[in-house]
């Protein structure tokens, strides 16, 4: 099966560095149509995927290493490149498992981004990240959804109670002019008067 692609040049740069790695020389062009097997399409998704993985890891390599060379340093412990690439790994793979647990949580709730309760929810048997991750949620001022279901209840009832003020305020501006005499109807009291 060949799917249709039209290249960009930044696609071309990439492709051919794919091509070349892949022994295959005839490289198209940029803004040239071509076909291209999905098996070789496929392959050089899944290797830029695994390139983004590797960069990824990498930075959570490096913030785990000034975390522990920090803690290392006001414990008065050395810790080793191991220990950190150990560590780091360990990071990774719990992220992994978080990051599929988040989209699972969303996906049930019907929803295609992941959101502040979903993350609370995937920790819940954890109070103490439960506490640490409400309070960075309310020093930084992110609200879920259910805290932005109370505020949105809480502004139609300060909007509702400034209707009924406005509401007060006009009848009794106009108590002040002369008030309106109505003459109500007598309704009959005996049969007789029908």
């Amino acid at each position: 099966r060949k799917t249709r692609y039209t290249y960009t040049h930044t696609q071309q740069q990439n492709t051919t560095q794919h091509a070349i790695k892949h022994d295959i020389f005839a490289m198209p062009s940029s803004g040239e149509v071509i076909e291209v097997n999905d098996d070789f399409v496929e392959e050089y998704e899944q290797e830029k995927r695994e390139e983004e993985a590797k960069k990824i890891k990498r930075k959570v390599y490096h913030t785990v290493a000034k975390m522990v060379e920090e803690e290392g340093k006001s414990s008065g412990k050395i810790l080793t490149k191991e220990y950190v690439y150990c560590l780091t790994e360990l990071v990774f793979a719990k992220v992994n498992r978080f990051a599929k647990d988040f989209e699972a949580f969303s996906r049930h709730a019907g929803r295609k981004v992941v959101r502040p309760e979903d993350v609370l929810l995937a920790v819940r048997k954890n109070s103490s990240a439960v506490d640490a991750l409400q309070l960075y949620m309310e020093s930084n001022r992110i609200v879920g959804s259910a805290a932005r279901k109370r505020a949105k209840k809480a502004q139609q009832q300060r909007k509702k109670r400034q209707r009924i003020i406005d509401d007060l305020s006009s009848i009794s501006s106009s108590d002040q002019q002369e008030p309106e005499r109505r003459v109500l109807p007598t309704i009959p009291n005996t049969q007789e008067d029908y």
